[in-house]
């Protein structure tokens, strides 16, 4: 999804593949009987919720109103004061030849913190933008670009360019943040940072628009809705193309581009609903492009600043010791707003590392909770089988995860440690 100036484009969309994914390890299937599993709606019925399966969603989404066709043009102004285009060069070997050639890489990107006093921000992009595994090597990072630049929308000229530095990032997940210091266009009072929806809570048809820079051509605008809430699909690795990663997204038919990458897709309001990743090149399929779900882009994005300071230049996601697979998914209505929301009941079909003794086979899991120096985070209500990765990578060294789960009929409150941890004991490394 980056344009690639001087080389040929590849499909960063491989093939798409519906798939269910568990928590640390491979989910797999459970020989769970759905007659005898409580669902997570009959587990809040246990804690107390009096009412019905469809008035419980809509307490967890909130009240909400069916969203505008058309966005503001204030948010979509607003959107373009968030986003930068991105261009990097690599060194890569001619071929056949033993010279060397420099090669031009375009994306996009969303600005995350903001310090206009001192001209200081971090910008969101996806990885593949700033990676090239054709080039000679020789990088501070390898593969990472020396030479990134940003552009700010109408100032896309040579002597407008902002250079920035690689903080970190992942390539699993193809997030990277990169950092920009004591820049004078950056002392600008109209810019201003993403403000995020809660991607949990978007619906399909909500109407949404990407904002980037598609062929390298300059930041613009383009306009379509959500066609599918969240999905999992295979995409080529970004360090090797021939080999296939799944990843967490939300499909949408607002048209996408090589250059979009690393660039927002808004809502109605101007909210960041995913950083765009990837479209649909097959033959003959149009109107498929991709987004990684915010809630998740923003997760990483913290963990890799968090740890910027320490040796690893990525994201490390807490390990929980489970698999899971869903024992019963359904699609409830909304009474107030008529929107659909799928409810899935995930249920733990093995227990190894921090939750051994605290979570059994079979346990159906409700919710979770971060305790974080001893200030108790918001209640998570597991309600789709991504969202325990989300909660997982805003875990710290030092925390404590409550977990709720329904077990032979009865609410069962666990904790998890991460205290105590050495060598990042728990937690696992997506660089």
């Amino acid at each position: 999804m980056k344009q690639k100036k001087f080389f040929a484009l590849t499909a960063i969309l491989s093939a798409v593949a519906l798939t269910v994914c568990g928590c640390d390890l491979n989910a797999s299937i459970a020989d769970n009987d759905p007659a005898t599993t409580e669902t997570v709606y009959e587990v809040a019925q246990s804690l107390g919720f009096d009412g019905t399966e469809s008035e419980w969603v809509a307490s967890l989404f909130g009240s909400g109103t069916v969203a505008e066709e058309d966005p503001p043009t204030s948010s979509v102004q607003d959107a373009l004061a968030s986003t930068v285009s991105v261009w990097c060069t690599f060194t890569e070997r001619s071929a056949g030849s033993s010279s060397t050639v420099t090669m031009g890489s375009t994306g996009s990107g969303v600005i995350y913190r903001l310090d206009a006093q001192n001209g200081s921000a971090d910008v969101i992009t996806n990885y593949h933008v700033i990676y090239d595994g054709n080039s000679i090597g020789n990088e501070k990072i390898t593969h990472v670009s020396d030479n990134i630049n940003l552009f700010l929308y109408g100032n896309e000229t040579e002597n407008k360019k902002i250079p920035a530095t690689f903080v970190g990032g992942s390539k699993e997940y193809d997030v990277a943040v990169l950092h920009v210091e004591n820049n004078a266009l950056l002392k600008n009072e109209d810019l201003r940072v993403i403000y995020a929806a809660d991607s949990d809570a978007v619906a399909i048809g909500d109407p949404v628009y990407a904002v980037g820079n598609p062929e390298g051509k300059g930041i613009s605008v383009s306009r379509g809705v959500v066609s599918v809430d969240a999905e999992y699909i295979s995409v080529a690795s970004v360090t090797d193309e021939a080999t296939a990663v799944k990843r967490l997204v939300l499909r949408t038919d607002a048209s996408v581009n090589h250059g979009n990458s690393g660039g927002g897709l808004f809502d109605a309001e101007g909210k960041l609903v995913g950083i765009v990743n990837a479209r649909s090149e097959d033959d003959d399929v149009y109107g498929m492009g991709y987004a990684i779900p915010a809630n998740l882009v923003l997760a990483i994005t913290q963990n890799i600043l968090d740890n910027a300071s320490s040796s690893c230049r990525g994201a490390l996601c807490a390990m929980m010791g489970i698999t899971t697979n869903l024992s019963d998914s359904t699609a409830v209505r909304e009474p107030e707003t008529g929107i659909w929301r799928k409810i899935e009941t995930v249920t733990v079909t093995g227990v190894s590392g921090v939750s051994v003794e605290k979570l059994q086979n079979g346990d159906v899991i409700y919710s979770m909770q971060i305790t974080h120096n001893g200030t108790a985070g918001k209640e998570v209500v597991i309600t789709r089988e991504y969202m325990i990765k989300n909660v997982l990578f805003n875990v710290r060294k030092g925390d404590e995860v409550t977990v709720k789960v329904s077990r032979g009929g009865s609410v069962v409150t666990t904790k998890l440690s991460y205290a105590g941890l050495t060598n990042l004991t728990g937690f696992k490394l997506y660089d």
